[in-house]
């Protein structure tokens, strides 16, 4: 018989882990248990949420709020997964801005908000979960990459 819950003993950090697929992925990983860590942004009460919802698969969770935009933020949240929950296995790059107006319509300051979320923060966050992995010899790492096309195109 197959172990239903391989992964217990890992950590696994989803950031954008509040709501949507973020949060559907954190509840499935938890399901397979592994302790989970969200990252969010602003949704405090539906990181509250997730963070319940996960905890009822028994496994030990955390929420953390962080702008992971900002490049100190991206890297303290995973400091702070590693002296609550200890080492990250499992990273789900979730977290992302998306655009709500045709390219053309996109300022500068929006399109760098996008860059710095989702490579810059993506990049920093898989850095210091990677020193991690490394050091236990195993890790996972996924980004999720958000399709579609601008609304009204």
């Amino acid at each position: 018989m197959a172990d239903d819950r391989p992964l217990v003993g890992k950590v696994a950090l989803v950031t954008g882990g509040d709501r949507g697929i973020g949060k559907a992925i954190a509840l499935r990983l938890a399901k397979m248990g592994a302790d989970i860590a969200i990252t969010y942004r602003k949704r405090a009460e539906e990181a509250a949420e997730a963070l319940r919802e996960v905890e009822a698969e028994g496994v030990r969770a955390v929420s953390l709020q962080a702008d992971l935009g900002v490049a100190e933020q991206a890297i303290e949240a995973v400091r702070a997964v590693r002296a609550r929950l200890g080492p990250v296995s499992i990273l789900v790059n979730n977290a992302g801005v998306g655009f709500a107006s045709p390219f053309e319509e996109i300022e500068l300051e929006s399109w760098r908000r996008q860059i710095d979320v989702d490579l810059n923060g993506a990049y920093l966050v898989t850095r210091e979960s990677l020193k991690d992995m490394l050091s236990a010899g195993w890790g996972r790492s996924y980004l999720r990459v958000k399709r579609g096309r601008p609304e009204g195109r």
